[in-house]
């Protein structure tokens, strides 16, 4: 969703694991991103849905219970998107990001 917020179209794809017990979602964007593109794209499912859960359990005090639980299966879901966050805000400032089946390929430009 936050692709298309910043103009790219994304395709989506549901499919299972290869143990086919686990369910898991494929976003795909076609083409390079830049760098710091990547990195909002990435962030900002957690970020939202952080945010979601907070303003929730201010409102809604009494229901505090299930949002910790939402917030930290969503933090779990996440790790992943952490791990990759790591590894862009590594790269080089010049760096662009292909988004494939097997991960992410950080494209360096040859000046």
């Amino acid at each position: 969703m936050s692709a298309w917020t910043v103009g790219k179209k994304a395709t989506i794809t549901f499919g299972r694991s290869n143990y086919d017990m686990f369910p898991y979602i494929h976003c795909n964007i076609p083409g390079t991103l830049s760098k710091w593109r990547s990195i909002i794209v990435i962030a900002c499912p957690a970020i939202v849905v952080t945010l979601g859960v907070l303003i929730l359990t201010i409102v809604f005090p009494e229901h505090l219970h299930y949002f910790s639980l939402i917030g930290a299966i969503n933090f779990g879901i996440s790790v992943a998107d952490f791990v990759y966050l790591n590894n862009l805000i590594k790269a080089p400032a010049n760096a662009f990001i292909e988004d494939g089946r097997d991960g992410c390929t950080i494209l360096v430009k040859q000046s």
